[in-house]
């Protein structure tokens, strides 16, 4: 979200992603861009720049020896990649690519420009038999969290302009925000992928939507303390909250059949003070203040640290993200018990420490969704493994 990914060297940025793929999940980066040249309506991309730095990730070859890989995953490319189309975001127009949409609305010559852009990024991803495989996905960023008809009406029309240049089946079509039913009823023609917050996660209504075809994920607080602004008391990366918060994502994401994405990793966000240096995530606790909502988080968004305060050649892993990971790995079991035959036990093993339904209004205020001692989770984790070992042919 912050944009530190592509700030980095590429060499430096490699060890991210690597520190990521070990441990079972990818930086989702909005945007990696070619160079772009638009002279009236004719289009040129310079791809030259962004196959040396992220084609490595596509083809797989950043998690192999040759770049200096070892762990899960060898030779495994990143599972999506985020393409590089936004609009413009009121005055802001800087942050469309290709190109804004006039002032008095999109235009036959507007359109031409989207639609041979589109047409030559799929070409190039097409080239190339490895890149073919990686899920490529369109997330109008400027459009984030937009709760109101107009940006509703953009969406869909962003969507219907991006099927015409691209095929509508070639790519998933992915919006962010906590939407209402009667929103979705309108949009979900149109969606692929829905990252939902926590807050507006209802799990009858993803089930109806997931019923028409969207995929549902979700992103944000775990738990609330009240369904106010403010109220949120369970980033899952809090640095007093308890580690289990990010072990239990994977079996929460199992138990509700949704996926998972945190805003960032890496944050230190602060416009009171006018400070975005994640450097001093080692340092201070305090990493993100927003000074229109009046709030100060200890943790947000950050589980990796930057190594150089410690003289470290690389990034430096927080124990918060071995508690993801341990998620990750149960969810690993979870899915091979249903591999096996095995779906109800695995639904069963995961209720039997998840307790609670997580998300939305009906879960604000309680804060005792699943059970607090670890040992009780690594025993869960050790029956999987005996009934996989139980179940596994001779």
């Amino acid at each position: 979200w912050n944009g530190s990914l592509k700030k980095m060297p590429p060499e430096e940025e490699l060890k991210y992603y690597q520190m990521a793929h070990r441990h079972r999940f990818q930086p989702g980066v909005c945007f990696y861009r070619p160079k772009l040249k638009v002279e009236g309506q004719k289009v040129s991309l310079d791809w030259t720049e962004y196959d040396a730095r992220v084609g490595k990730y596509l083809d797989g070859t950043a998690f192999t020896k040759a770049n200096g890989y070892w762990g899960p995953g060898y030779g495994v490319p990143i599972g999506h990649i985020i393409l590089p189309f936004d609009c413009e975001r009121g005055e802001k127009v800087k942050r469309a690519w290709p190109i804004p949409t006039p002032k008095d609305g999109p235009t036959p010559e507007f359109e031409a420009v989207w639609l041979e852009t589109a047409r030559q990024v799929k070409e190039h991803f097409e080239a190339d038999p490895r890149m073919r495989k990686v899920r490529k996905i369109i997330f109008i960023d400027s459009l984030d969290e937009s709760y109101y008809q107009a940006a509703y009406d953009k969406m869909i029309y962003f969507r219907k302009l991006l099927n015409r240049g691209l095929g509508k089946d070639w790519f998933k079509y992915r919006i962010d925000g906590g939407y209402p039913r009667k929103a979705m009823n309108q949009l979900h023609p149109y969606v692929n992928l829905w990252v939902c917050a926590t807050i507006g996660f209802d799990l009858q209504k993803m089930k109806d939507f997931r019923a028409k075809g969207v995929e549902t994920w979700v992103y944000g607080t775990v738990i609330y303390e009240t369904s106010k602004a403010g109220g949120s008391c369970g980033s899952n990366t809090f640095l007093d909250l308890d580690v289990l918060t990010g072990r239990c994502l994977a079996w929460v994401a199992w138990k509700l059949r949704t996926g998972y994405c945190s805003w960032e990793f890496d944050a230190y966000w602060d416009n009171v003070n006018n400070v975005y240096d994640p450097d001093r995530n080692w340092t201070d606790a305090i990493n993100f203040r927003h000074k229109a909502s009046n709030v100060a988080y200890n943790g947000s968004g950050n589980f990796i640290y930057r190594g150089k305060p410690m003289g470290l050649p690389g990034p430096a892993p927080s124990i918060r993200l071995k508690a993801h990971r341990r998620g990750f790995q149960d969810y690993e079991y979870f899915w091979l018990l249903k591999q096996a035959g095995q779906g109800d036990k695995a639904d069963e093993l995961v209720n039997s420490i998840v307790h609670g339904l997580p998300f939305g209004f009906q879960a604000a205020g309680n804060v005792e969704l699943w059970k607090n001692n670890p040992e009780a989770w690594d025993a869960v984790r050790i029956k999987a493994g005996k009934l996989l070992h139980a179940a596994a042919k001779p």
